[in-house]
This record gives structure tokens, C-alpha cells and sequence, in this order.
């Protein structure tokens, strides 16, 4: 997933972007996902079909995730 024009979206990417590197810390609720050019969260979309967008990190509900294995 890159973060391009405000947007996650599926491309191929490379490891030499920005905006294809992602930081998951740890918070108290789960992860929360950071993208390395934008400095912008990974957070749930409203609506019924949940899709994901690049938002301003504020700790909110919607910025965290699971780790399943």
C-alpha cells in the first residue's frame, strides 16, 4: 500500500519510497499504522464499506489495528 495524493492506495511500490514505508507502534488499543512520506495514520473509513484512509494521528479509535498472525 503507498500513499499517494492524499490517498492509500494498492500499487506496486519500492522500498527506496517514502510513501510505500509504513511505522506500526504500539499503542494501548493496538497498532497504529504511520506512513513514512506523509506522516499521516492508516485509519477505518466511515460508511458501510469501511475502506481505508490516510488521516491526521490523533490516537482515535479509528486509527487502530490488530495484529493477527
Amino acid at each position: 500500500m503507498v500513499a499517494r495524493s492524499g490517498k492509500a492506495t494498492m500499487k506496486p511500490c519500492s522500498s527506496s519510497d517514502p510513501a510505500a514505508l509504513w511505522n506500526a507502534y504500539f499503542t494501548t488499543a493496538g497498532f497504529e499504522l504511520i506512513n513514512n512520506g506523509t506522516k499521516t495514520c492508516l485509519g477505518e473509513g466511515s460508511g458501510d464499506t469501511r475502506h481505508v484512509t490516510l488521516v491526521r494521528c490523533t490516537d482515535g479509535n479509528s486509527q487502530q489495528w490488530t495484529l493477527y498472525r
